[in-house]
């Protein structure tokens, strides 16, 4: 198995324990059908979450989060149906989490995760440093949110992709650096 093979399974062995860690109920893995693959499917309460796992060895090229857009988040979206229409599951409440893995194979793997990304996902800043939570809106208090429905906190008026270095923990004054979580 390739190297590049070996690290996205570590990623997703990672993922689907850290879900677990959470109280989420990992029902499968790397399902397949004609449009395209499910890293994780699990069931949070009542919600059918699909979840799609980005690992990397660094951040020499972006963050892992950087790497599903649009048009990867309407595809899953559209693979969790499939997955519901294959099993012949109504599941109503469905999101879409995005699990972050940075392993450097040296040190402990570094795992984040993105709650509810996109469809009309409201963004929620969870989980800060100094232990508080603070909702934020679009365009209030310079947040922004790209057309897939992520918000980026960062300066007022920044443009461009996403960029690590730029997201802050708005409830800690901006000072504490950390990727944005969301939910609906």
């Amino acid at each position: 198995m390739k190297s590049k093979d070996l690290l996205g399974r570590r990623g997703e062995d990672l993922a689907a324990g850290f879900l677990e860690a959470l109280g989420m109920l990992v029902v499968e893995r790397n399902w397949r059908c004609a449009e395209g693959e499910i890293d994780i499917v699990a069931l949070d309460g009542d919600a059918l979450v699909i979840a799609e796992v980005k690992t990397r060895r660094s951040l020499d090229y972006g963050h892992p989060f950087e790497a599903v857009g649009p048009e990867k988040l309407a595809r899953l979206y559209r693979l969790g149906g499939a997955w519901c229409r294959d099993r012949e599951l109504r599941m109503p409440l469905r999101r879409v989490d995005v699990v972050a893995v940075v392993d450097d194979g040296v040190g402990e793997p570094v795992v984040e995760h993105l709650k509810g990304v996109g469809n009309g996902a409201r963004p929620h800043l969870l989980d800060c440093p100094n232990g508080t939570e603070r909702l934020h809106g679009r365009g209030r208090g310079g947040h922004r949110t790209d057309p897939a429905g992520i918000c980026h906190p960062g300066p007022a008026g920044r443009q461009g992709p996403p960029n690590v270095t730029n997201w802050r923990c708005v409830a800690n004054g901006g000072t504490n650096e950390h990727p944005p979580h969301f939910t609906r």
